[in-house]
């Protein structure tokens, strides 16, 4: 193994998105002779206790962090810490307000990944109809930009009604309940746009309570989402690839620490899945492909 010590740090340990990550990054460290601990909180997305992880590493002071933060900004003390301590961090997934404390961040552009969802699911009614939301966590940095995204694809639309939102906060029970509540004051909707595929199972799950089946539009292409495609419970999934985030954020620290130069961000682009391409998703987290560093950067040249 690599002399290096790496650390990742997950939202939670329950969301496929992050459980594919932390896949893709145990394959990657394998093949790259590298040792690295995954740490998650014990409650979903609790910020507190990334507060607490954050504060033991800034005393263990580890060569490198990756952490998907679970706040845009009451993190950055502790980031500034192990910053301080001589340890690069990285962030994936998303980002806190202080941009200056990641030497290197990779995620995507979520209100354009949120909003091609929301015109898919359009364009498939005819640009009519009753939409229902299902937004994530308020608290979590994806929250805004995904809200932002569906309601601007639909707005591209005019016939397209907005009937009611509720926030599922990431997870899967919260969706159900929160899928349960708009079903219970609005009645079936034509379409639900949720802001990721863990709550589109708990949103399908309350569905089929009522034997309701409206087109779902969804996001983070999990081997569940694509699952629920395939089935046709879903109508499209955009692939936020949080797998792919992570192997180049461990990538992007690896180099770090070489002393090799690293961009400040790396965007992966938001590319839609359904019926008609799934074949190349349709693969547990352990053999779909990892990203190529030098292809993704290439890319980004390009764009």
């Amino acid at each position: 193994m690599s002399h290096f010590r790496l650390v990742t740090i997950s939202k939670n340990g329950s969301n496929p998105a992050y459980r594919g990550a932390r896949i893709g990054m145990d394959r990657l460290a394998k093949a790259r002779g590298v040792d690295v601990r995954h740490w998650m909180p014990v409650v979903d997305d609790s910020i507190p206790e990334q507060e607490l992880i954050l504060a033991q590493l800034a005393r263990e002071r580890p060569d490198a962090v990756l952490v998907s933060p679970a706040h845009e900004s009451r993190l950055d003390p502790m980031l500034d810490q192990l910053r301080q301590a001589g340890v690069a961090v990285v962030m994936f997934v998303g980002r806190t307000r202080r941009h200056d404390l990641a030497r290197c961040y990779v995620g995507s552009d979520d209100v354009a990944m949120t909003q091609a969802v929301a015109r898919a699911m359009a364009r498939r009614l005819d640009g009519q109809g009753s939409v229902a939301i299902l937004d994530g966590n308020p608290l979590g940095i994806l929250y805004a930009p995904r809200a932002e995204g569906f309601r601007a694809g639909l707005a591209e639309y005019p016939g397209m009604r907005i009937v009611g939102a509720r926030d599922g906060n990431f997870l899967r029970e919260p969706a159900r309940q929160a899928m349960r509540e708009l079903l219970e004051r609005h009645g079936p909707t034509d379409a639900v746009l949720v802001a990721n595929d863990f709550m589109g199972i708990g949103a399908l799950d309350a569905l089929r309570e009522r034997g309701v089946r409206p087109l779902l539009g969804s996001v983070n292409a999990t081997p569940e989402g694509i699952a629920a495609i395939r089935a046709g419970d879903m109508l499209v999934s955009a692939a936020f690839n949080a797998m792919g985030m992570g192997c180049l954020a461990m990538e992007a620290a690896l180099r770090i620490l070489k002393g090799q130069a690293v961009p400040d961000h790396i965007v992966l682009p938001a590319e839609l899945v359904d019926a008609g391409n799934l074949q190349a998703w349709d693969l547990p987290y352990d053999q779909r492909p990892l990203p190529d560093w030098d292809e993704t950067l290439a890319a980004q040249r390009v764009a």
